[in-house]
């Protein structure tokens, strides 16, 4: 039987940019140099650097996530693949 947990973040959206910087009093981000192509000469290609910013609501405490660019033929491996764990603000219970 498949156990029930809290159910998975919902991806409001998600912005591609060339860096993301935090503010420490504040704690918002500003994102720098933000774009959505990728342009090379040739193929394969290596993008030297990029950031990626994803706003996501509905989680629940420790939340496991992995953010992977899929290749678009479905048969072959992932082109990048990463985990880590975020932590949500549980929400107020009502009563």
């Amino acid at each position: 039987m498949k156990k029930l947990g809290p159910p998975a973040p919902v991806v409001l959206a998600m912005v591609l940019c060339d860096a993301i910087y935090q503010d420490p009093a504040t704690q918002k981000c500003t994102l720098l140099g933000t774009f959505s192509t990728i342009n090379v000469r040739k193929f394969p290609a290596t993008h030297r650097q990029l950031a990626v910013h994803v706003a996501m609501t509905d989680g629940y405490g420790q939340t496991r996530i992995r953010l992977m660019l899929a290749h678009a033929d479905e048969t072959k491996d992932a082109l990048f693949s990463q985990e880590g764990t975020i932590e949500f603000a549980n929400p107020p219970r009502c009563g």
